[in-house]
């Protein structure tokens, strides 16, 4: 339903769109223990530096599996964890903690931009949830989506072919049902970016960073 009111505006209208976004959101970020487990593992994985200890593994593993089951998250917190797990050597008095940037499909990019994004998405599907966006703003949105998805859609074989190792994450799904997924998906990263929540994410995980210095 999601998907037909993206590509067209006659077939599912806006009142009804915004129920579905709500039975969408209050669905999304619904697991089991175990999985919240098995996804915080891997964002461990893929954020934690080589010398990365145990116990800053662990810490960082609790804060995002309380953040899942919450649908709640300490910015603050989260920095501070993440921070010492993605760059694990202590800063040294007077000098600026050094940091290491994570690989990414554009170029390097710092662990508090993974902190902004997934806030800055918990952000707009909780507002999805509580229905606190209203109709002409889901229409407004949707307009500014709708060319920035077919312009992408035009770039991924170009984007596949330039990023190297990344290239699995511009591939296409290969059934309907993904590509559907996937642009519902992606709506929601343009509301949050549309709605402030983007900028506003980003301001808050730098000035955690700056206070962890």
């Amino acid at each position: 339903m999601l998907y037909l009111w993206l590509i067209d505006d006659t077939v599912v209208l806006t009142p009804q769109a915004r129920r579905a976004w709500r039975t969408h959101a209050r669905a999304t970020g619904k697991q089991t223990a175990a999985r919240r487990s098995e996804t915080a593992r891997a964002i461990v994985e893929s954020l934690a530096g080589s010398s990365a200890t145990i116990p800053q593994r662990r810490a960082a593993q609790l804060v995002i599996e309380e953040g899942e089951r919450t649908g709640r998250i300490d910015v603050a917190r989260l920095t501070s964890v993440l921070t010492e797990l993605c760059s694990p050597w202590p800063a040294q008095p007077g000098v600026p903690r050094i940091e290491r940037a994570l690989p990414g499909p554009f170029g390097p990019v710092s662990v508090q931009h993974h902190i902004a994004m997934w806030h800055a998405r918990h952000q707009a599907v909780r507002r999805l949830r509580n229905e606190e966006i209203d109709e002409a703003t889901l229409d407004r949105v949707r307009a500014v989506h709708r060319p920035q998805w077919a312009d992408y859609q035009v770039r991924r074989s170009e984007l596949t072919a330039q990023v190297g190792a990344f290239a699995t994450a511009f591939a296409e799904p290969g059934t309907l049902e993904g590509r559907a997924i996937e642009a519902v998906d992606a709506f929601v990263g343009t509301l949050a970016g549309e709605l402030g929540l983007i900028e506003a994410a980003f301001h808050a995980a730098e000035t955690a960073r700056v206070r962890t210095r």
